[in-house]
C-alpha cells in the first residue's frame, strides 16, 4: 500500500544521473565553486573531484570538509593543489574572466 502511495504522488521526471567516470576540477573555492562541488557530488555527477585555488588554507579546510561529507556518498574522491606543480585544461568554463585571473595566477 505504501509503494502504491508513493508511486500516486511522486513521478519520475527524469533518470537518476549515472555515476561519471571522469574527473572534475574546479578552480576556485568561495561559495559559488563549493556549490558547484556538492551539487556535482551530490548528484553522482563525477565520483572523482579536485579543486584547485591559490589560498591554501581555505583549500585544505574545504577538501577535508568534503572528505568527511562523502563518506554517505559511493565512491566519492576528492583532491585538492594550489596548482603550482601540474597544468589544467579548461575544457568548460562558466566564467572566463575570472577563469583567466586563475590561470596567470597558476602559472
Amino acid at each position: 500500500m505504501a509503494t502504491a502511495t508513493k508511486e500516486a504522488l511522486l513521478k519520475t521526471v527524469q533518470p537518476h544521473a549515472s555515476d561519471g567516470g571522469n574527473k572534475v576540477t574546479v578552480v576556485g573555492v568561495g561559495q559559488v565553486g563549493m556549490a558547484c562541488v556538492f551539487s556535482i557530488m551530490s548528484q553522482r555527477i563525477s565520483s572523482d573531484v579536485c579543486l584547485v585555488d591559490c589560498m591554501e588554507d581555505k583549500l585544505k579546510g574545504e577538501m577535508l570538509d568534503l572528505q568527511h561529507g562523502s563518506l554517505f556518498l559511493k565512491n566519492c574522491k576528492v583532491a585538492a593543489s594550489t596548482g603550482k606543480y601540474f597544468r589544467l585544461q579548461f575544457h568548460l568554463t562558466l566564467n572566463l574572466r575570472q577563469s583567466r585571473k586563475y590561470f596567470i595566477l597558476i602559472r
